[in-house]
């Protein structure tokens, strides 16, 4: 199976008279032409009119199964520690400079998603594996947990929006919404009136967008997709009730990405719902459950399994001979038959092996036990 590729394009460097060789998207990801129709001067001229003077195609790139056993980069690792520790003292000062009314700019932040971006294109499992020991982190102060929760959901959330063929542009701005959609949150002590707390929760979103439209310089998108982080494609989401054609595409990753986190982690912050600590394939187990009920965008599940695999990486494993194993990479064609690392440290792609996963291996990090009778329960807001 390919992986996605954007490749930018100089509209000077498109020929005139000539089909094109590709399907041609603006920078945002918006379809302008399909591969074999004319490029005429006419539009030409209607693009350019539009402000545009680089487009991209969308290339598939075979996958290098050498690569499925290449280590993870180290690199990355390291940089994706550094990217979202900074992510989180960022936040934290934020927070605390907003009474004084202290203007931010969106450099920070689009430093922070571009360096994020390329490191998940670098190497994803790396990714995935940092952000999965980086969840398991105990804090015990209210913000900084809340801010290292936001940072954490930035990353998946451009993961997953970069397996689905989003161009970079748009990961930025998923991954900037990820790490704000809770910055009107923060500052909350567990002593607060619960009724007053629970209110400002449902109205969370559109407060935090507010603070959001003043960082200068920021995309005007990031806002509105902050603002609908909470809606639920049925309608019975917050803080408007939103239904799913009225609720944008990012909103909906950042919502599943949301979900997962709350299932897989042991400390949620004040004012969240309630940390579940599930194995991370139980909490994949529940949220296809919940999208074969309309609650999650069918498209964004299969790109988060397609990258961390229906067992996802770094998670522990038992196998069919009663062995356990850690699941080092995704396979992407075969979601259940990943490649793992058995105890022995040797790495085994399942596809390939009479063995097979039997499911989660939960006894050695004490996870909670997802039940069936607990599958139509919400646990997420």
């Amino acid at each position: 199976m390919g992986l996605t590729e954007w490749l930018p394009i100089p509209l000077s460097q498109l020929e005139l008279g000539l089909p094109l060789r590709y399907d041609i998207f603006t920078e945002s990801g918006d379809h302008l032409a399909d591969a074999g129709e004319e490029f005429t001067q006419s539009v030409k001229a209607a693009w350019i009119q539009l402000g545009i003077s680089t487009v991209c195609a969308k290339l598939e790139k075979d996958l290098d199964e050498t690569a499925l056993f290449r280590p993870y980069d180290t690199g990355v690792i390291q940089r994706i520690e550094e990217n979202l520790d900074m992510a989180a003292e960022i936040l934290v000062e934020m927070s605390a400079s907003l009474n004084g009314k202290q203007a931010f700019t969106s450099m920070e932040f689009n430093e922070l998603t571009t360096r994020m971006v390329s490191d998940i294109q670098t190497d994803n499992a790396a990714a995935l594996v940092t952000l999965a020991e980086a969840i398991g982190k105990p804090q015990s102060a209210n913000n900084r947990l809340l801010a290292d929760r936001s940072s954490q959901l930035a990353l998946l959330c451009m993961i997953v929006a970069q397996e689905m063929g989003m161009v970079p542009a748009e990961c930025h701005i998923a991954g900037t919404a990820a790490m704000l959609h809770d910055i009107s949150l923060m500052g909350f002590e567990a002593s607060e009136d619960p009724d007053e707390v629970q209110e400002q929760y449902q109205q969370h979103p559109l407060m935090s967008a507010n603070i959001v439209d003043t960082i200068v310089g920021l995309n005007p998108k990031v806002g509105m997709v902050v603002a609908q982080v909470h809606e639920s494609p049925r309608g019975d989401g917050f803080p408007r009730g939103l239904h799913a054609n009225r609720i944008m595409p990012l909103a909906r990753i950042i919502n599943l990405t949301d979900t997962f986190l709350t299932m897989t982690t042991k400390q949620q912050p004040f004012p969240m719902p309630e940390a579940r600590n599930y194995h991370p394939a139980d909490a994949l187990g529940y949220i296809m459950y919940h999208t074969a009920h309309g609650q999650f965008e069918m498209d964004a599940v299969r790109a988060l399994i397609r990258a961390g695999s229906l067992y996802p990486i770094g998670s522990s494993v038992k196998l069919s001979d009663d062995s356990t194993a850690v699941v080092f990479r995704s396979t992407r064609d075969a979601p259940s038959k990943p490649i793992v690392r058995l105890e022995s440290k040797e790495l085994l792609d399942l596809r390939n092996s009479n063995l097979s996963i039997l499911g989660p291996e939960r006894d050695s990090l004490n996870y909670s036990l997802l039940r069936k009778s607990q599958l139509g329960e919400i646990m997420w807001g």
